[in-house]
């Protein structure tokens, strides 16, 4: 998704939106490290139900 269709379908400025980006992409980064590289337990961390669900949101992000 495009940072012009989420302003667009939520309202939220662009600087809302990138600190938004920039803050799930830490978040993602932290849980990582935390697993020791583990994407199931770094998935666990987050609160996903698996590492696919981590994959999803790693690619979404370009989090690779």
């Amino acid at each position: 998704m495009k940072i012009s269709d989420v302003l667009r379908q939520t309202g939220l400025s662009r600087n809302s939106v990138t600190l938004m980006y920039k803050e799930t992409t830490l978040k993602i980064e932290l849980g990582a490290l935390d697993s020791g590289q583990n994407k199931t337990k770094a998935a666990k961390l987050q609160g996903l139900k698996n590492y696919q669900a981590l994959n999803n949101w790693m690619e979404k992000y370009s989090i690779l």
